[in-house]
């Protein structure tokens, strides 16, 4: 545990090596598709 603290910013993963082929700022390490989990969000309608 010691040794992770002293050296954390170390061990992180660059940016570097996630996909960056694309412009796109939703790209992510993990792929997720934010446009399904922004669908779960209610809408609020006009004079409510």
């Amino acid at each position: 545990m010691q040794e992770i603290d002293e050296k954390f910013y170390e061990l992180l993963p660059d940016e570097k090596q996630f996909d960056s082929s694309s412009d796109d700022s939703t790209n992510h390490p993990y792929d997720v598709d934010w446009s399904i989990y922004d669908s779960l969000q209610p809408t609020v309608k006009a004079g409510v």
